[in-house]
């Protein structure tokens, strides 16, 4: 196994470059403690990944909804047998049949105690204070690797699977993966930004040009890259909208979005169209109360985002793929900023795949004019989906399938 000093490099010269305050000193040591008994309690019960499972298996790493719903449609494709998914997430994630998805154990921390005093020291003048801040993810990713180490020295499957390499886990699994040899492949679950990692994986499937330029663009890439469009969005390509009316508009906020220009905009929308369906979705992790349901306004908080595209004419939201996947569907976006930290993270605007508006009365206003014969090109959201167009739109599934297993069988 590797110096651990040189695990650590590898798993956060991404993760924490710019990342935000965390805890207190006391609290991220106290969190250490207290988490390390639960994992050696929860080992002893949980139903977590083991080295019985079978060897030609294809792991697919998964650490929310939004991953799970990237990867599912290898269900299709794959028996149950071939094909295995593993939870990286502290939180129970279920399948599409309400199954439980094994959660990933996170090991004893052997080698995080012993080496404690001569990491610390060494991550310091690397990081600086953020050490001290994140102890708690520092300690616990180290455990994430020496387990998967531990599982891959018995157990090798055929490959491993990932659709988000930016989360401290995720990336102690990858760099265990490289270290034993396995083959590792990337599969994109939402539009990327300039500032992601670079490419580390063996094949990376993504959506299209904007991604690759992305991930290339003053970045090394270690492996091959194809470009398979969105499979996740076939469903809603199948059942594409093609009404030409606007009847059923549906608000989607991302996480920094501010609650009180969410509010104002639902209310407002209320107010202008009684006689529209409104419905509204929060983003998975989003922990924030709104009570919309009070003012008949459609909420289904468990509703995956191809769901609820799939009921919906316009759709109206800020810095999330979500514009994207509803574009594949038929269905008309507005971008619409509701924060100050971000703008346009994703290029939409700039590269006029969607509509920006700057104010609720000229939201309303537009639905008015076009009310009737609703607005929609998906040209320019070619860039961003390179399967538009050709014969694999609405089949990227199948492309993506097809290119990993000509990958498996050729390496």
């Amino acid at each position: 196994m590797k110096p651990p000093i040189k695990v650590y490099r590898e798993i956060f010269s991404y993760c924490y470059t710019n990342e935000e305050p965390g805890f207190s000193d006391l609290k991220a040591v106290l969190i250490v403690i207290l988490s390390s008994i639960k994992h050696f309690i929860l080992q002893l019960f949980a139903n977590a990944v083991t080295k019985n499972h079978p060897k030609e298996a294809i792991w697919c790493i998964v650490s929310s909804k939004n991953n799970y719903a990237a990867l599912v449609f290898l269900k299709e494709y794959f028996s149950d047998e071939e094909l295995y998914f593993i939870n990286t997430s502290t939180k129970e994630l279920v399948t599409n049949a309400g199954l439980p998805i094994d959660k990933l154990s996170i090991g004893s921390y052997k080698s995080s105690w012993l080496s404690i005093p001569r990491l610390f020291k060494g991550l310091y003048r690397i990081y600086g204070s953020i050490v001290i801040r994140r102890f708690d993810q520092f300690f616990k990713t180290l455990g994430v690797y020496e387990n998967f180490c531990d599982l891959l020295t018995d157990v090798q499957p055929r490959a491993i699977i990932f659709a988000n390499d930016t989360l401290p886990r995720n990336r102690a699994i990858l760099v265990a993966a490289m270290d034993h040899g396995v083959k590792t492949i990337y599969i994109q679950h939402a539009s990327v930004t300039k500032s992601f990692p670079e490419l580390k994986f063996d094949l990376s499937l993504l959506e299209g040009t904007h991604s690759e330029k992305m991930y290339t663009k003053d970045k090394r890439v270690f492996g091959n890259i194809e470009l398979i469009g969105m499979p996740k969005a076939d469903v809603i390509y199948k059942a594409k909208n093609n009404s030409p009316r606007i009847d059923r508009i549906g608000v989607c906020p991302t996480l920094l979005d501010e609650k009180k220009t969410i509010v104002e905009l639902v209310h407002g929308l209320v107010e202008a169209f009684h006689e529209k369906e409104i419905s509204f979705r929060k983003h998975p992790r989003d922990k924030r109360i709104f009570n919309f349901h009070k003012e008949n306004v459609l909420v289904n908080p468990d509703e995956s985002a191809i769901d609820f595209l799939g009921r919906q004419d316009l759709i109206i939201g800020g810095d999330s793929s979500i514009h994207l996947e509803a574009l594949l569907g038929n269905v008309s976006t507005l971008y619409y900023n509701m924060n100050e930290y971000t703008h346009d993270t994703y290029g939409y605007v700039a590269n006029e795949v969607v509509c920006e508006l700057y104010s609720i009365n000229q939201i309303i206003k537009y639905i008015r004019e076009n009310q009737l014969a609703r607005k929609l090109d998906t040209e320019p959201a070619r860039y961003y989906n390179a399967v538009i167009g050709t014969k694999y739109e609405g089949r990227s599934g199948e492309l993506a399938v097809m290119h990993i297993k000509r990958f498996i069988s050729e390496n």
